[in-house]
């Protein structure tokens, strides 16, 4: 599954992606090109590496 969303804002929306993994079940996740346009790539991802 290929998801991908941010906030009006640019932002990553942490929480509805949250709840799309949850509903892909087994499936496999991709996150789509979304993140390339995100305002903050590296302060994001940081955050998601601390966060596992």
């Amino acid at each position: 599954m290929v998801i991908g969303v941010l906030t009006p804002s640019g932002e990553v929306n942490a929480e509805v992606a949250k709840r799309l993994i949850g509903a892909a079940g087994g499936f496999s996740i991709t996150f789509h090109r979304a993140f390339d346009m995100t305002a903050d790539r590296p302060g994001w991802w940081s955050s998601q590496e601390s966060a596992t």
